[in-house]
């Protein structure tokens, strides 16, 4: 055979090999057919959710939480911030829209 070996999910935790490169999405359609039913439909919920997400929120979500401590100087600016709002000295989104454009 020419070509080293692939390894590719074959189903129930095994895997098989294949003399030939292929793609992801063929390696993908490979291992659904190991699949049984109930596992199809549990990888097709996770693959429908996936997609219905933003990403941005899922990356957010999913970011490690800052376990770094503040600075004094952070949070002498959380403060300015704060008394900063509580003045009203805040733009909304729309009127820096405005003067964005």
């Amino acid at each position: 055979m020419d070509g080293p070996l692939r390894n590719i999910p074959g189903g129930h935790g095994g895997t098989r090999s294949y003399p030939w490169d292929v793609t992801a999405k063929e390696k993908l359609r490979r291992a659904i057919e190991a699949l049984s039913e109930t596992e199809a439909k549990e990888a097709l919920d996770y693959i429908v959710r996936r997609r219905e997400r933003d990403p941005l929120v899922e990356l957010l979500d999913n970011a490690p939480e800052d376990d770094e401590p503040t600075t004094p100087e952070e949070e002498e600016g959380v403060r300015e911030a704060k008394a900063e709002v509580e003045r009203g000295e805040v733009f909304s989104a729309e009127e820096i829209k405005r003067e964005l454009t």
